[in-house]
Order: C-alpha cells, then structure tokens, then sequence
C-alpha cells in the first residue's frame, strides 16, 4: 500500500549454499568470511544490487578490522518531523562534544541525484499544472462570455425595469462563483475517484534505473484540490463579472435588439 515491496517468506535453494566474501580491510589486506545467505534484498536500483551488502555491525566491522562507522540511519516513527528530529539530536550530540552531522537523508550528498530527480519533476509538474490552469481558464472564459452574450436581452430587460447596472454584474458575477464552487465539488469527486481507482488496480512500471517494477500510484492531494477549486471559483465569477460588465454599458435599445 506504501509503494514498498512486499516481503516473500519463502525459503530459497541458494540459502543452503556456501558463500564466502572477500574484501580489502581500512590497512589494505585482504579479508576473507565464511557467511551463511539469511536473505536476498532488492536495493530498487542495478547500483546497489551489484555493490550492496547487508550484515550485522559487529560483523562489518570484525571483515573490515577497524571499530569506525561512516553513517548510521535511523528510521523515524510515522508522524516524526525529520528537520525536527535532525535538529535535536544535532544539538544533543553537540553538547556531549560528538563529531557527528545530523541530517535527514534528503540532504545527505548520497542523495544528490534523488535531489535533482526531485527537482526535475518539481518543473515538470509545474509546468504541466500551469498548462491546464490556463487551458482551463480560457475555456471557461470562453464558456462565461458566450453565454452572457446570448442573455443580453435578458439584461437590458433588467436594466428597462429599473435595476442598476451594479446590481446585474454583482448578479452574473456570483451566479459564476456559484457554477463554479459546483463544478469544482464534481471535480475534485471526480479526482478522488479516479485516484482511488488507479491506486487500487495494482498497475506497474518499469524506469530505466530500477531492477523491478514499481507500483504506480497517485497521491492524495487535498490542498492542491482545494487550491484549484478556489482558483477556479474565483476566476469564473471574476470573468463573469467582467463579461457582464462590459454588456451593460451598452445603451437598453440595444441590449434589447441584440
């Protein structure tokens, strides 16, 4: 459900078979440990599946004949704020006078290429949402002005029986947020739907650095939703507003004839 892979129980032939794995120590010799296979682990990357091994501390450290560490991670608690965490402990191994950097692993230089991954997809999302806000706000101004335009009868009849002229764009004004808080409310049922679906149909994909496939998944966003739907809303009684506006400075006779 997280995106992760699934773990599988089952007991495979290569855990019976002897294995034995050679390395240089911190002094330059060669090393060499007899280990039995408790597991195979799937990095998600060809670089890390071809240079990744995973065993216990006191055991790396008797392989390599040295008692130093580089990185130790931690995993956080679901609900922990990691800036938070990093900047407490940074401050409490600093009191104790550690040598030791605290950091989430976002920020960590073995994360650049995840940064700039990030990065990428940030302008590219951007981009993309900026493209539909505009395609979307032209159609609707499209949508708002031809159908004011085909009511200008309608408002010089308002404007013949005495309305101000005020009263009428303030009228087609909310009567444009109103479509559009309700065209935003099926909106966003509508991405919620669509979202749950893709979610729950297991799709996969394959990226070109990964060794397995990846569940394809679409996140939760309800502050962009909303965002949007107020944007929206906003800009469909603006642009009525305007329309109207603008159809209401023409004189009754001819509105009427219109």
């Amino acid at each position: 459900a997280d995106g992760r892979f699934v773990p599988n129980k089952a007991k495979l032939n290569c855990f019976n078979e002897a294995f034995q794995l050679t390395g240089l120590t911190v002094k330059g010799k060669i090393n060499a440990w007899d280990a039995e296979i408790s597991g195979i682990v799937d990095g998600g990357m060809r670089e890390l599946d071809d240079n990744w091994l995973m065993m216990p501390i006191a055991d790396a450290q008797i392989f390599y004949a040295s008692s130093q560490l580089s990185m130790i991670g931690i995993q956080l608690k679901e609900g922990v704020d990691p800036e938070d965490f990093s900047s407490r402990l940074q401050r409490t191994l600093s009191e104790q006078r550690l040598n030791v950097d605290a950091r989430p692993w976002q920020r960590h230089r073995l994360a650049e290429i995840y940064r700039t991954n990030m990065e990428l997809l940030g302008i590219l999302r951007n981009f993309i949402l900026l493209t539909v806000i505009v395609v979307c706000a032209m159609s609707m101004l499209n949508s708002i002005t031809r159908s004011i335009m085909e009511r200008t009868r309608e408002i010089g009849s308002l404007r013949a029986i005495g309305y101000e002229q005020g009263f009428i764009v303030a009228m087609f004004g909310f009567e444009g947020m109103f479509l559009g808080v309700l065209g935003s409310i099926f909106g966003v049922v509508l991405a919620l739907l669509l979202t749950m679906g893709i979610n729950l149909s297991g799709l996969m994909y394959l990226t070109p650095y990964n060794t397995s496939p990846l569940p394809f998944r679409l996140a939760f966003s309800i502050e962009t939703y909303l965002g949007l739907a107020f944007l929206l809303t906003f800009c469909a009684g603006s642009f009525a507003a305007i329309v109207a506006r603008l159809r209401t400075k023409q004189s009754i006779a001819e509105a009427l004839i219109s």
